[in-house]
C-alpha cells in the first residue's frame, strides 16, 4: 500500500489519503479507522477504500475515494450499488428515526455525533427497493441539499412508500451536515437538534409533477392524506386526526370540516378544485382505511379519562387541554386522548391558581349554604368524565335568576352556543345533542313527558339508543352517553319518581328590586373571576382523585358515586369531613316530599292507610284500585289515577322507593286459588338513604 508521505503536499490532484480526508472533514482518523476506512491505491493512485456492508455486516460493495475534488469516486468492478451504513440500522431502530444524506462523509459526520444516518451514494441513485429496509423506523429525516441533486432526491422520495414518514431538513447556512460540522464542530449538536425540530413534512406531488403518470385527482387527494392519523371509535365510526398549524384537530371522516381541509389542501398544492366526485372517492377510501387499517380508540367531547388522569379540553385557539392527576393539574398543548370540537363548542378560560369556588357565590342565586354546596357538588360531578351524574333542577318563581344561574354553571364546565336549549322533540334529538355537547341545559321547562323523563334517566346513569340510519334498510346508528343535565322552570318540573330519584332540587329565592344587577355588569364581573373559579374546581377534582379510594359511606344512597366523589373533594373546599352527606340527605328528603306531592298514586296510597287507621292493607290490584277511587270517608282523588289494574301496578312500582322512604312498603306476592296475585301495603319505619349520624347541620 502506498505511503502518503512520499507523495508530497500537492498530492490531492493525483490521489488522497485518510489523514488528508480526516483533516478536511475535521473527523478523528481513529474514528474513521473504526469504520474500516483505510488507505489503498487504485490504478496506481493513492485512494481511500470505503467498505459498504449489509445489515448482517457482510461486504456488498467497495467504493474508492480518489481525490478531494473533481472526479472523486469510483466503484470496484462488479459492485452492487447500495446505501452506505446498512450495518448500523439497528441504531436507527432503537432511536426511532434515521437521517438520509447524500454521500459517505455526511453519514460519517452524523455517526460521529451519535446520530443514526444512512448515506445515499448520489442524489439520483435512490431505488424504491431500499425502502423495505426502513419499514420499521418511525420517522425518516432527509437532508435536502441546496442544489439540483437535492431537488432530484426529494422528487424521488415523494413517490416512495416512505413519503408519509419523511420530514425534510433544510438550511441556508451549510450545503450538508459535513459542512455544518466543519464550520463549528462544538456548536453542531445544538444546531442539528434545531434543524430536526424544524423539519417539514414531505410536500406532496402536484398535478404538474404527476403528468404522464396516470395519477388521478383521487390519488393525489389520498397522497395529501398520507400523514393523517386514521382510526375508528368502538362503535365503528371513522375519524381523522390532523395537525393544523401545530395544533391537533380530530374530525369524523365524513364531516364537513375534514372534507374542507382535504379540499383546501388540494387547492393549496395544485391551484384548482379537486371536484366533488374525486373528493367523494377519496373519502370512501379513507373511511375504509380508518375502519379496517386504523386502530380502535375513543373520541371525547370536553372531558376524558386516560389511565389515572382526567383531561379537560379548553377548546381555545391554542387547542390547550388541562391534565388533572391526584397530585396537581396543569395546562398542556397535547395529550394521549382525541377530542372532538363540535361547531357549538366555546372556549373555557385558562384556569388560574390557586382559585376558589367561593368566588362563585355572588353569581348564583343560592338561598342557603346547603343550596350553594349542592350547586358546587353538581359542578364537581360534571367534571368527572365517567359519571353517573345527578340531574340539577332549578326551581323558583319568575325573576329568581333560574336561567342566569344555569348559564353561569354551564360557562364553568362546558360553554356552548346556544347556552340554553328548549326541550327536545324526540329521543333521537336528545341523543344527538348529547353526542355534540357535554352539559345539557334546558330552559323554562314546564313539564316532562314520560319518554323525555325516561331519556333523562338514561343520560344520567347511562344508557343507549339505537335507530335506523337514514336511507338504509338495516344499518343502525348507536348512541350511548352519560351527561350532566340542568333543568329550570317554575313549579315542580319532575313528576316521575325514577327521575326524581336522580335529581338535586334547588329552589331559588326571589330577587328584590334593590338586589337586581344590570346584565352587562354582571357578566363582566363574572368573566373577571371565571378562570379563578375554574381553578378552584380543578383543585377539587385533583383532591377527589387523591382521596376517592379512601372514602367509605355508612350506607349506599342513590347516586352513591356522586356522594363519594364530592365527599372526597371536601378538603379542597374547606368543608368539614363528610358534611356533604348531611347536605345531600336533606336535599334527598326534599326531593321525596316533592315526589309525593306530585304523584297522585303515592298520595292516595298514604291516605288510604291514614284514613283506614290500619297498619296494613291486603287485596288484589283491582281491589286496591277500587279502594283508591272510593276510599273510606268518601274522599275523592284526582282523575289522573290509573284506570286499570295493570296501569296501577306499574305506577306502584315507580312509587315504591319514594313510599318506602316515608314508611310505606308495598309487597306483591302470589296467593292461593283465584286470588293468585295479591298486593300488601303496610306501614314500616321510615328510612333515608344516608345514615342519620351524618344528618346534622353543616
Amino acid at each position: 500500500m502506498a505511503s502518503r508521505q512520499s507523495l508530497g503536499p500537492q498530492s490531492s490532484a493525483i490521489g488522497c489519503c485518510l489523514a488528508e480526508y480526516a483533516s478536511s472533514k475535521k473527523l478523528p482518523v481513529e474514528f474513521l479507522h473504526g469504520l474500516q476506512l483505510q488507505d489503498t491505491t487504485h490504478s496506481g493512485r493513492p485512494a481511500i477504500l470505503i467498505p459498504y456492508r449489509d445489515e448482517d455486516g457482510q461486504d456488498i460493495a467497495i467504493r474508492y475515494r480518489l481525490s478531494m475534488e473533481g472526479q472523486r469516486f469510483v466503484w470496484r468492478k462488479g459492485a452492487r450499488v447500495a446505501p452506505y451504513g446498512l450495518d448500523r440500522l439497528s441504531d436507527a431502530r432503537k432511536a426511532g428515526y434515521i437521517i438520509l444524506v447524500e454521500g459517505e462523509s455526511d453519514a460519517q459526520t452524523l455517526w460521529h455525533h451519535g446520530e443514526p444516518a444512512l448515506g445515499l451514494p448520489g442524489a439520483s441513485t435512490w431505488k424504491e427497493e431500499w425502502a423495505s429496509s426502513l419499514d420499521d423506523i418511525q420517522v425518516i429525516y432527509v437532508f435536502e441539499e441546496c442544489d439540483k441533486g437535492g431537488e432530484t432526491l426529494i422528487n424521488a422520495l415523494s413517490k416512495s412508500a416512505l413519503a408519509p414518514r419523511i420530514r425534510v431538513i433544510r438550511t441556508a447556512y451549510a450545503k450538508d451536515p459535513s459542512e455544518l460540522h466543519v464550520q463549528d464542530s462544538s456548536a453542531f449538536a445544538t444546531r442539528w437538534r434545531s434543524l430536526l425540530i424544524g423539519a417539514d413534512p414531505l410536500p406532496p406531488l402536484s398535478l404538474e409533477q404527476n403528468k404522464g403518470k396516470d395519477s388521478t385527482k383521487t390519488e393525489i387527494l389520498l397522497k395529501l392524506a398520507d400523514g393523517v392519523e386514521l382510526f375508528h371509535s368502538p362503535d365503528g365510526s371513522p375519524f381523522a386526526s390532523v395537525v393544523v398549524n401545530d395544533r391537533r384537530e380530530t374530525w369524523p371522516v365524513r364531516s364537513k370540516a375534514f372534507r374542507r381541509w382535504l379540499s383546501g389542501h388540494f387547492y393549496e398544492h395544485n391551484g384548482k378544485a379537486a371536484g366533488g366526485q374525486a373528493l367523494q372517492d377519496a373519502l370512501d377510501v379513507l373511511e375504509a382505511k380508518a375502519q379496517f387499517d386504523g386502530c380502535c380508540r375513543d373520541v371525547f367531547v370536553r372531558l376524558a379519562t386516560y389511565e389515572d388522569s382526567i383531561y379537560l379540553d379548553l377548546a381555545n385557539e391554542e387547542r390547550e387541554i388541562v391534565e388533572i392527576t391526584a397530585h396537581r393539574w396543569k395546562t398542556v398543548c397535547d395529550g394521549p386522548v382525541r377530542f372532538l370540537r363540535p361547531s357549538g363548542l366555546l372556549a373555557l378560560p385558562r384556569p388560574m391558581m390557586p382559585g376558589s369556588v367561593e368566588l362563585l357565590r355572588p353569581f348564583v342565586n343560592a338561598g342557603s349554604d346547603d343550596d350553594f354546596r349542592i350547586l358546587v357538588a353538581f359542578l364537581l360531578a360534571a367534571l368527572r368524565p365517567d359519571g353517573p351524574y345527578p340531574v340539577l333542577v332549578l326551581m323558583g318563581e319568575q325573576g329568581s335568576a333560574k336561567s342566569t344561574t344555569a348559564r353561569v354553571l354551564r360557562a364553568l364546565v362546558d360553554p356552548a352556543t346556544p347556552p340554553l336549549r328548549t326541550t327536545p322533540q324526540s329521543e333521537r334529538d336528545t341523543m344527538i345533542a348529547a353526542k355534540n355537547t357535554w352539559m345539557l341545559v334546558f330552559d323554562n321547562v314546564s313539564g316532562l313527558s314520560p319518554w323525555l323523563s325516561d331519556t333523562f334517566c338514561r343520560l344520567s346513569t347511562g344508557g343507549g339508543f339505537a335507530t335506523r340510519e337514514l336511507y338504509t334498510d338495516c344499518d343502525e346508528i348507536l348512541f350511548d352517553a352519560k351527561r350532566p343535565i340542568v333543568l329550570n322552570g317554575i313549579g315542580d318540573l319532575v313528576g316521575r319518581q325514577d327521575l326524581t330519584d336522580r335529581c338535586l332540587l334547588v329552589t331559588l329565592p326571589p330577587i328584590t328590586d334593590e338586589s337586581r344587577r344590570d346584565e352587562a355588569g354582571f357578566w363582566a364581573e363574572f368573566e373577571a373571576v371565571r378562570a379563578g373559579i375554574l381553578g378552584g374546581l380543578l383543585n377539587a377534582v385533583s383532591c377527589a382523585l387523591a382521596n376517592i379510594d379512601s372514602v367509605i359511606l355508612p350506607s349506599a344512597p342513590r347516586m352513591i358515586d356522586f356522594a363519594r366523589w364530592t365527599t372526597a373533594a371536601e378538603p379542597s373546599f374547606g368543608w368539614a369531613p363528610k358534611s356533604f352527606v348531611a347536605v345531600y340527605s336533606r336535599n334527598r328528603r326534599n326531593a321525596i316530599d316533592v315526589a309525593l306531592e306530585t304523584d297522585p298514586v303515592a298520595t292516595a296510597v298514604r291516605e288510604l292507610l291514614e284514613v283506614a287507621e290500619s297498619e296494613t292493607w291486603n287485596g288484589t290490584m283491582s281491589e286496591l284500585l277500587e279502594s283508591l277511587e272510593n276510599p273510606p270517608g268518601q274522599m275523592r282523588h284526582p282523575r289522573d289515577l290509573p284506570r286499570t289494574a295493570k296501569d296501577l301496578s306499574i305506577r306502584l312500582d315507580r312509587a315504591s322507593p319514594t313510599l318506602r322512604a316515608v314508611g310505606v312498603e308495598i309487597r306483591k306476592h302470589r296467593g292461593s286459588g283465584r286470588r293468585s296475585r295479591l298486593v300488601e301495603i303496610r306501614k314500616v319505619a321510615s328510612r333515608t338513604d344516608v345514615c342519620d349520624a351524618f344528618d346534622a347541620p353543616a
